[in-house]
C-alpha cells in the first residue's frame, strides 16, 4: 500500500500547511508558526488509530493495512518535520540547515532502500551476547541511544537517531529476540507516555480559553477526516473503506507534543501559545473514539436512509 499511502501523507501535510499559511494571512501569524500547525495537524495518532483498529476488527483488512501503512509514512515524514522546524530557528532556514535536512533525508531514503532490498540484517556484537537473552533489551536500548547520541552531536534531531536505530533492529534476525525481550519495557513507556499526556493536560487553561479549544477541535477533527475521506476517494477507494479509514485518522497524534516542544525550543511559538496546542491535542486523543463510533453511526444512518429524528 506504498503509493497510497505516500499520496495520502504527501497531500495531507501539504493542505494542511496552506492551509495554515492561508490563516496566517488573515491572522497575520509568522510563517513559522504556520508550518508548525501545519505539520502538528497533518500527522495522526498510531497508538490510537491501532488500538481502534483491533477494537473494530479491522486491523488485518484492506482498511487496517491501508490505515496503517498511512500511519508509517506519517511517522517517517515526522522526521523531516522536526529538521525542518530546527532549522527555522532564529532568522529561517539557513543553507547549513538546509543541507543537514537533505542529507538527513538521503540517509533515510537509503536506509529504506537498503533495507527493503537486503532482507533481514545480522548485527555485528549481537553474536556474543545471542545465548544471554537477558542482555537483548540492553543491546538494544545502548543501540538505541548511541545512535541518539552520534545523531545529536552532528547537529541533528536524537530522536532522528533513536528511529533509524530502530529500523535497523527491526529488519535484522534479531527483531522477534528483541520484540519479546522489550515488550515490559514498551509496556511501562507506554504507560509513563499516557501520564505524562495527562501532566501536560492544563485544565483551568482549557475552562478558561473553553470556547477556543472545542472550536478549534472541532474545526480540525471534522476537517481531516472530510480530507482523508477525500484524498482516498479520489484513489479510488471504495466508498466505505475511505469513509472508515478517514474516521480513524481524524486525531492529532502524539508526535504532535514532539512537534510543539521542538517550535518552542526553536521560538517558533510562545509560551502562551504551547498550552493551547497540548491542549488540542491532548483532547483529540482522548475524544477520538467517541469521533469514531459517531462517525460509524452517521455512515449507518446514511447507508439505511434514515432521514428523520423519528426513524
Amino acid at each position: 500500500v506504498w503509493r497510497i499511502a505516500a499520496i495520502t501523507t504527501g497531500t495531507q501535510i501539504l493542505v494542511s500547511v496552506l492551509a495554515s499559511y492561508a490563516l496566517s494571512l488573515v491572522f497575520d501569524w509568522p510563517i513559522g508558526l504556520a508550518i508548525l500547525l501545519g505539520f502538528m495537524f497533518a500527522v495522526s495518532s498510531t497508538a490510537v488509530a491501532i488500538k481502534m483498529l483491533e477494537d473494530v476488527g479491522e486491523a488485518h483488512t484492506n482498511v487496517g493495512r491501508i490505515t496503517i501503512g498511512i500511519l508509517v509514512a506519517q511517522d517517517l515524514a515526522v522526521v523531516p518535520m522536526m529538521l525542518t522546524l530546527d532549522a527555522m530557528a532564529g532568522a529561517g532556514i539557513s543553507v547549513l540547515g538546509l543541507g543537514r535536512i537533505v542529507l538527513s533525508l538521503a540517509v533515510l531514503g537509503g536506509l529504506i532502500w537498503f533495507l527493503g532490498r537486503r532482507g533481514s540484517l545480522t548485527l555485528p556484537f549481537v553474536s556474543w551476547i545471542e545465548q544471554r537473552r537477558e542482555l537483548l533489551p540492553l543491546a538494544g536500548l545502548s543501540f538505541c541511544f548511541a545512535a541518539a547520541a552520534l545523531t545529536g552531536l552532528i547537529g541533528l534531531s536524537p530522536a532522528y537517531g533513536a528511529f533509524l536505530a530502530g529500523m535497523v533492529i527491526g529488519n535484522s534476525r534479531h527483531r522477534e529476540q528483541v520484540l519479546s525481550q522489550i515488550e515490559p519495557i514498551q509496556s511501562i513507556l507506554l504507560m509513563v507516555f499516557f501520564l505524562s499526556v495527562g501532566l501536560l493536560l492544563d485544565l483551568a487553561y482549557i475552562w478558561d480559553n473553553l470556547g477556543m479549544v472545542l472550536l478549534v477541535l472541532v474545526v480540525v477533527t471534522v476537517a481531516k477526516t472530510a480530507l482523508n475521506i477525500a484524498i482516498l476517494s479520489a484513489l479510488r477507494e471504495p466508498w466505505t473503506r475511505a469513509f472508515l479509514t478517514g474516521a480513524l485518522l481524524a486525531q492529532i497524534g502524539e508526535f504532535s507534543f514532539l512537534l510543539a516542544a521542538v517550535g518552542l525550543s526553536a521560538g517558533l511559538i510562545t509560551a502562551d501559545d504551547y498550552p493551547l496546542l497540548v491542549a488540542v491535542t491532548v483532547l483529540s486523543l482522548a475524544t477520538s473514539p467517541f469521533w469514531l463510533e459517531i462517525a460509524r453511526r452517521l455512515h449507518r444512518m446514511a447507508l439505511l436512509g434514515i432521514t428523520s429524528g423519528r426513524e
